[in-house]
């Protein structure tokens, strides 16, 4: 029998992001720093195993650990990732780093978290996880997407300010 607090079975509707960030909240203090140093410990298996991701390619399990440091530090909401990028303040130049990102796409992100804690901006993490997991035309469509939140909050924010 599941309880309400029961956090060995994962919920069913909820997308891997949502399901580890109400996973996340109810874990301990220090499983909750693990996570955030991206450990690969115990609370982090744990974790991959509650969203149904116990048996992702070893070759994934990196981005599932950046995924959840994002998370873990930045925080989860259902605001769209370019709209809160606005929101707090992220600079254009940092955004055309993170959009042109490659090989260093794991720390800027690592650093976009920081600076949306920072702000109190939870995100979406959704766009994050595909520019992680995925590369060539998909991943360039996620790049247009966030370019389109974040300057279509900007240009709808100056809009109302006009007014």
């Amino acid at each position: 029998m599941t309880t309400e607090n029961d956090t060995t079975s994962p919920p069913t509707r909820q997308n891997p992001i949502e399901q580890f960030s109400t996973f996340y909240e109810k874990m301990s203090n220090g499983d909750q720093a693990e996570v955030r140093r991206g450990r690969l410990s115990e609370p982090f298996w744990r974790a991959l195993h509650h969203i149904g991701k116990a048996e992702a390619p070893s070759d994934r399990i990196q981005q599932w650990r950046v995924l959840f440091q994002l998370v873990a530090i930045g925080g989860y909401s259902r605001v769209d990732f370019g709209k809160a990028l606005y929101q707090a303040n992220y600079s254009e130049a940092r955004l055309t780093r993170l959009l042109e990102a490659d090989e260093q796409l794991a720390d800027i992100l690592r650093r976009t978290a920081r600076q949306l804690a920072s702000a109190d901006q939870p995100a979406n993490w959704d766009a994050a996880r595909k520019l992680l997991f995925y590369n060539g035309d998909h991943a360039e469509r996620v790049r247009i997407e966030i370019a389109q939140q974040y300057f279509g909050t900007r240009f709808q924010d100056n809009n109302n300010s006009d007014e």
